[in-house]
């Protein structure tokens, strides 16, 4: 019996659809350089990374990418910058009733 895919309006597939869009995004075209350099490497290198490791040379792919992403990626959201005078204070004003009371008896320095 064969399927038969209704169009998508109709909201009725019956055989597994990947639009290229996802194709696309799924998948990444790897150019090798003629000569290894800072900038890329050629197949010959990858073969010899994935021979040593015993791994695909995927996996050795993902790998790199993956260490160049923990090396150049933040590991923390960017911040607003430095506080300003204002936040300062307000920060200062909000944290005086928590703050102890009374008078210093011993104090310690780390430096």
């Amino acid at each position: 019996m064969q399927k038969i895919a209704y169009c998508k309006r109709h909201h009725k597939v019956y055989n597994k659809h990947i639009s290229n869009e996802e194709v696309i995004m799924r998948n990444l075209l790897l150019k090798f350089k003629s000569k290894d350099s800072p900038y890329g490497v050629t197949r010959e290198t990858l073969k010899a990374l994935a021979d040593e490791m015993d791994v695909s040379e995927t996996m050795v792919v993902h790998l790199a990418i993956s260490r160049f992403a923990k090396e150049v990626l933040p590991a923390y959201e960017i911040d607003d910058g430095q506080l300003t005078v204002g936040d300062i204070n307000r920060t200062r004003k909000a944290a005086e009733p928590m703050l102890p009371k009374g008078k210093v008896i011993n104090t310690r320095s780390l430096l």
